[in-house]
Parts: structure tokens; C-alpha cells; sequence
């Protein structure tokens, strides 16, 4: 058996759209594991084991289009000069990781490759949906109007719970 601990950073950036809105979204996929490693077949081939402490997080933020009509969830909302959407999704602190790979387990000096594929169980993330409008006389029905958007984002996301975990990477060992 061997023990690895493993980070990872990845943040990414970019403008989509969805119903008519045009966002400027952040991902940011960030952790640290702590793994235990099986080697069945001496050095090469390893399964794995162990927690992820995790800070995977997902914002938006939008300008809706004056006029426009947006539905969610049988409520429909039209939109006010002013008004701006945001959003989030914010994962478990822990998850829990198994996955199998290939790579040398030895002490030997040199360089070697390692390769592992694997998957991580995010669980059901906390969504929020937030409409701020220039008019207080419409904020009740935007408040409504994203609760049920939050709603649906909610369920859409927990259809993702497994999260692929694909890792490539190189070793030298003096």
C-alpha cells in the first residue's frame, strides 16, 4: 500500500447563454486528495482510494434583455431596465474518490509517467439565483421567478453527482 496526496487548480472562464441571457461564468475546480494506493500486480497497475477536500464552485452573471419574458418552473417573469441575474453552485467540502491507474510504485531513481482515471461523488450542490431589479415594485416577482430558477438549476445539477477524474502526469525520482 502507498499514500499519495494530490492537488488540483484548474479555473476557467467564459460568456454563454441560456434563455435569452448572456452570462459571464467562472468554474473553479480546486482540491487536494488523500489517496491510498492497491498495487495487485507488484508496481504498475494501482487501484485507488481515499477523499478529496474539495472547492469546486461555479458563478454566473447576467444582464437581462428589457422586455424579454423568462420562464421557470410555471412562473414566468418580464423583465425591467436595471434588472441583473446571478447565480452559484457550491459542492461538499469532502468527497469521496475511487479509480484505478497505471504508473511505477518504485523507489528506483529516474523518470516514469503515471496515468488514472477515476471518480469523484460530489453530491447534490447548494444553488442560489439571485434577481436584483432597478424597480423595488417588481423585486417580489423576480424573487419568485428565481426561486424557481434556483429550483431547476437544482435539480438539473443533480444529475452530475459523479465527477470524472482523469490525471496524467510525470515523476523523477533522484
Amino acid at each position: 500500500l502507498h499514500i499519495r496526496l494530490v492537488s488540483g487548480l484548474v479555473d476557467y472562464t467564459d460568456t454563454f447563454e441560456v434563455e435569452g441571457i448572456d452570462y459571464d461564468g467562472d468554474l473553479e475546480l480546486r482540491n487536494m486528495a488523500v489517496l491510498v494506493d492497491y498495487h495487485p500486480f507488484k508496481h504498475f497497475f494501482r487501484i485507488s482510494g481515499g477523499v478529496i477536500l474539495n472547492d469546486t464552485r461555479f458563478s454566473a452573471a447576467g444582464k437581462v434583455d428589457v422586455g424579454e419574458t423568462y420562464s421557470a418552473n410555471g412562473v414566468t417573469y418580464t423583465a425591467q431596465a436595471g434588472d441583473e441575474v446571478s447565480g452559484e453552485a457550491n459542492y461538499d467540502s469532502f468527497a469521496p474518490y475511487v479509480g484505478v491507474g497505471v504508473g511505477s510504485a518504485s523507489a528506483m531513481p529516474g523518470l516514469s509517467f503515471t496515468a488514472y482515471l477515476g471518480l469523484m461523488y460530489l453530491g447534490s450542490p447548494s444553488t442560489t439565483i439571485d434577481i436584483n431589479t432597478a424597480s423595488s415594485s417588481n423585486q417580489s416577482d423576480a424573487d419568485r421567478y428565481a426561486d424557481s430558477a434556483e429550483a431547476d438549476l437544482a435539480a438539473e445539477l443533480d444529475e452530475y453527482e459523479l465527477y470524472p477524474v482523469l490525471q496524467i502526469g510525470a515523476t523523477y525520482r533522484f
